[in-house]
């Protein structure tokens, strides 16, 4: 699974939820063959493929069609959703979670897609009901419950957000967000050692991934290592260039690696980038008195 896809909350291929593309193509195919079923495998298939791309546009017109055949098919209300979700339209997404939930209030699948818009429009209480309710539903989903670590993190509540994620990785122990989840928050319980094996597994699992160079990064920082620190700080900075946070790491590496210019080269961008960042002002007055 890749790292970016995860992310963006759009691609939890559709098989890995009760309900999606692989449960309605199995359905579609109980259907007795004629031009109506067929054209409906096809659109359906030719949907999936069209998500698998990334090309959401086209992947929204053969969901309508879709829906448009079989109103009342809470599966395919939920691909529309997600579709409309990674589009950002997340108004017509929630109305198609709806639509699902009107039809099976159990569809898990809905629930988790309402709570990430939740999420998304700062309505964090709101998602973590939805959440626990997709649980509840069915309590081996483990995108229900990497999103309630995620929606606990928002709440300040770190201790009961590391459980939620270490249940997610009993689920899917090879997910490299959840993975980086944990290690941050290991992190900032001052366990770097910790955080580092969990940032090593996941490197593997999506080598040269920024997020994660960035994140074991500042691990090594942790760990008074500047060297490893700065391989890790400045791959990420370069990939993710419009990324204050990477900059002012990168420079705490370089301050710490006994290289002041460079270090107040890389404030001076973060500072460019967000000028208020109180972290970056703190950092560059100590190197101004050297």
């Amino acid at each position: 699974m890749k790292l970016r896809a995860v992310i963006a909350g759009c691609c939890l291929a559709f098989g890995l939820m009760p309900g999606c593309a692989a449960v309605q193509a199995r359905r579609e195919r109980t259907v007795e063959a004629s031009p109506q079923s067929t054209s409906r495998e096809d659109l359906s298939q030719a949907a999936t493929l069209a998500m698998d791309k990334g090309n959401y546009t086209e992947a929204r017109i053969d969901l309508e069609r879709l829906v448009s055949q079989s109103p009342r098919s809470p599966e395919l209300h939920f691909r529309l959703g997600k579709v409309l979700q990674c589009l950002g339209h997340l108004d017509e997404g929630e109305t198609e979670f709806k639509k699902a939930l009107a039809i099976d209030p159990l569809y898990v699948g809905a629930l988790v897609g309402l709570g990430q818009i939740d999420a998304r429009l700062n309505r964090p209480a709101e998602a973590l009901k939805r959440f626990e309710k997709a649980i509840e539903v069915d309590p081996h989903q483990a995108e229900a419950h990497y999103a309630r670590g995620q929606t606990l993190e928002v709440l300040g509540r770190r201790e009961d957000a590391l459980v939620a994620y270490f249940r997610s990785l009993e689920i899917d122990k090879d997910s490299p967000l959840t993975i980086i989840r944990v290690a941050t928050l290991q992190l900032q319980r001052g366990q770097p050692e910790q955080a580092l094996v969990r940032l090593e597994r996941a490197n593997e699992l999506v080598p040269d991934d920024p997020e994660t160079r960035f994140r074991r990064g500042q691990t090594f920082l942790a760990l008074k290592q500047p060297k490893s620190a700065l391989a890790d700080l400045t791959f990420a900075s370069d990939r993710l260039p419009e990324r204050p946070d990477i900059l002012v790491t990168l420079a705490e590496a370089l301050e710490l690696d006994r290289q002041p210019l460079l270090a107040r080269q890389a404030l001076d961008k973060a500072l460019r980038l967000q000028p208020d960042l109180p972290v970056a002002r703190e950092l560059s007055e100590r190197l101004l008195r050297r």
